[in-house]
């Protein structure tokens, strides 16, 4: 029988790609389960020395925090209708996938998981058509429809369940295969999860499910609302075939976990190296010839040479892995600050720059721009399943330069201090945001610190009195 699980090859590329990712989301306990994929064992590493080297292993949030500042910036505003928006359509967005989320909180699922997987996508459904006793389906009205409760919702299709696509000839969408759960009853009290495949083509749906004998055979079916393939597509990363990206935040997921990684040493040195070592030489034992080490026994020895003291590390080691971890982490913040920072070429005045905080060309902004367009996209075809004319639109938040400023600020002193930046690096930076002037010299602004320092050193305690 015909396998409609059977993933594409890009798709298999992709999932390689997100595992990384996706088990940076789930944290501490995602990637512990991943085990060796992520923590390699150690050569002559004993597998119960590996899992104890494991559970004292945590991770650092920084890539999920990235990926929350991203989302939660341009969703810090909800997203609004324009006043010519179809009532319709209004009347639709305060439940918009039919289960109680509005449309601003959809979207900021639809963008986040974007961001992680590098594209996700919008099906515009609508529930199934009543069909006789023969099994064939029933025209309705809209006023059928009003009593059936049948209206057009919105569906979250992330890229990790779109398993499979085809295209025709004038490059349109012939066929899409997604990977759903959905969940039945299982008793008076309980439920369970049921896998199925979804083939959605122009004219007509089907849904797959496996039987006893782990065969998929068809489960349902049904034709579509609009007689085409009512999907919107968001890509928020470079495109690597029709339907996916490398994702955006690959490097920071990588820089996450070699995070992961250090931080896993650093916890097991402190482990061994709390517990000090018992050296003894030329003891005297006991009448079986044993050193015995307890609180009710003294230790002797009637040897010159004899000795017993406590060997500890020195701790050079424990100190150059936290330089490592901060340095780490000092990367993932920078690494998330250039998401959002401006990467327009060219000259812009100082002025523009403090009035944008130099975002507008950013990668944020562009992705909110984008999701935009998206969006207005997936409600002109709603209003076209609802057979109304597609007006006004959706207006998604771009204005948060301002609301980043502080956490650019602070990313970049922090760099500093710790000495991944230079100063001129650091000065050119904050011109670049209009914080300081267009024409402050680095080495001026150097030469004017050092000789502030001095005047202070030579005033001593009393010159503040």
């Amino acid at each position: 029988m015909p396998d409609p699980s059977k993933p594409q090859k890009e798709y298999i590329e992709l999932m390689e790609v997100l595992a990384l990712p996706m088990a940076l989301m789930g944290g501490t306990k995602a990637m512990r389960a991943a085990g060796t994929l992520f923590l390699p064992q150690n050569a002559r590493e004993e597998d119960n020395d590996y899992q104890a080297r494991l559970n004292r292993s945590f991770l650092f949030g920084g890539y999920e925090r990235t990926v929350s500042i991203l989302a939660g910036e341009v969703f810090d505003k909800v997203v609004t209708l324009q006043d010519d928006t179809p009532q319709e359509f209004i009347d639709l967005s305060f439940n918009i996938d039919l289960m109680n989320r509005n449309l601003t909180r959809f979207s900021r699922n639809v963008f986040e998981r974007a961001i992680i997987n590098g594209s996700g996508h919008i099906l515009i459904d609508t529930q199934p058509s009543p069909k006789n006793d023969n099994g064939n389906e029933i025209k309705t009205t809209k006023d059928d429809d009003k009593k059936l409760k049948r209206r057009p919702y919105w569906v979250h299709i992330p890229a990790d369940r779109l398993i499979g696509y085809k295209l025709n000839k004038s490059m349109e969408l012939a066929q899409i295969r997604i990977l759903e759960t959905v969940q039945e009853d299982d008793g008076e009290f309980g439920t369970k999860d049921i896998g199925q495949i979804r083939v959605i083509e122009p004219v007509a749906w089907r849904t797959y499910r496996k039987n006893d004998k782990e065969e998929w055979i068809l489960q349902d079916y049904g034709s579509t609302p609009l007689k085409k393939i009512a999907l919107v597509s968001f890509y928020t990363g470079k495109m690597k075939s029709d339907f996916t990206t490398h994702p955006p935040l690959t490097g920071l997921a990588e820089l996450g976990q070699q995070h992961w990684e250090s931080s896993s040493d650093q916890n097991n040195i402190l482990h061994v190296c709390r517990v000090p070592i018992l050296f003894g030489k030329m003891l005297n034992t006991d009448d079986n010839g044993r050193v015995v080490v307890s609180v009710q026994n003294m230790l002797s020895s009637q040897d010159p040479d004899g000795d017993l003291k406590y060997v500890e590390h020195s701790g050079k080691a424990i100190a150059d892995g936290w330089t490592d971890l901060n340095r780490i982490e000092m990367l993932m913040q920078l690494w998330g600050l250039d998401l959002i920072t401006n990467d327009r070429s060219g000259n812009i005045t100082a002025t523009e720059k403090a009035m944008t905080g130099a975002k507008t060309g950013s990668f944020l902004n562009a992705c909110a721009q984008e999701f935009q367009d998206v969006l207005n996209s997936a409600i002109e075809l709603t209003c076209e399943m609802l057979g109304i004319d597609f007006k006004g639109g959706a207006l998604v938040n771009t204005d948060f330069s301002l609301a980043l400023q502080g956490f650019d600020t602070n990313v970049l002193l922090t760099a500093w201090k710790t000495k991944l930046l230079d100063r001129a690096t650091c000065v050119d930076e904050f011109k670049r945001r209009g914080i300081i002037g267009e024409n402050a010299d680095p080495v001026e602004i150097a030469a004017a610190i050092e000789n502030e320092m001095r005047n202070l050193s030579s005033m001593g305690a009393g010159g503040f009195a």
